[in-house]
């Protein structure tokens, strides 16, 4: 099946936005042509090991986290564009991805500015 603009495929769990104005005062835009969308997070890990002592210890670095969305492709659809572009442009896109839509104050979360690593 082919999908045209203004069709929409969703994620079962997640809604995905980016932004089309400031960080301060962001305009969202659903990416309505997106599927499978998950989010992870990261911890590092750092070994400390002392001189003289028979034990390690383990304490935790940066926390990092990560987003994985399937973009179908649609002729003329502004969301895969915006992506399209900021990866051949090298630039970053403010992703975020909510649990409901983005205007319910009850929605929660991850929102972060990400470099688009894959076309």
């Amino acid at each position: 099946m082919a999908l045209a603009a203004g069709d929409t495929v969703r994620s079962l769990d997640a809604i995905a936005y980016y932004n089309t104005g400031t960080y301060a005062s962001p305009t969202w835009v659903e990416i309505d042509i997106c599927e499978n969308v998950t989010t992870g997070l990261t911890k590092g890990e750092k070994v400390m090991k002392f001189r003289g002592k028979t034990y390690d210890v383990n304490r935790s670095l940066l926390i990092g986290a990560n987003i994985t969305l399937v973009l179908h492709h649609v002729v003329d659809n502004t969301p895969l564009a915006a992506f399209v572009a900021a990866f051949f442009g090298n630039t970053q896109i403010d992703v975020a991805i909510m649990s409901g839509a983005i205007t319910d104050t009850l929605a929660e979360g991850l929102r972060a500015v990400w470099d688009v690593l894959e076309s």
